[in-house]
């Protein structure tokens, strides 16, 4: 429920910071919410087998967060 939403203070290990596009850094790709709060970032992949892990963990990590959401 909305209304049982736990304040960001309820969770220590959160950063909140303030970025701009100029504070992103290419090497990076970024998962960013619908009101614009990137919430996942994950290192850029120099090769194919990195790259092929990278997309697997990206994956494993929507569908978890699309499960606690309930959207999907």
């Amino acid at each position: 429920m909305l209304g049982s939403a736990k304040l960001p203070s309820e969770y220590p290990m959160l950063k909140t910071l303030k970025l701009t596009n100029k504070n992103l850094s290419s090497q990076y790709l970024y998962i960013v919410d619908p009101f614009g709060k990137v919430i996942m970032q994950y290192a850029g992949a120099a090769d194919r087998e990195h790259t092929i892990n990278t997309s697997k963990d990206i994956l494993a990590d929507i569908k978890k967060l699309l499960n606690y959401a309930r959207v999907g």
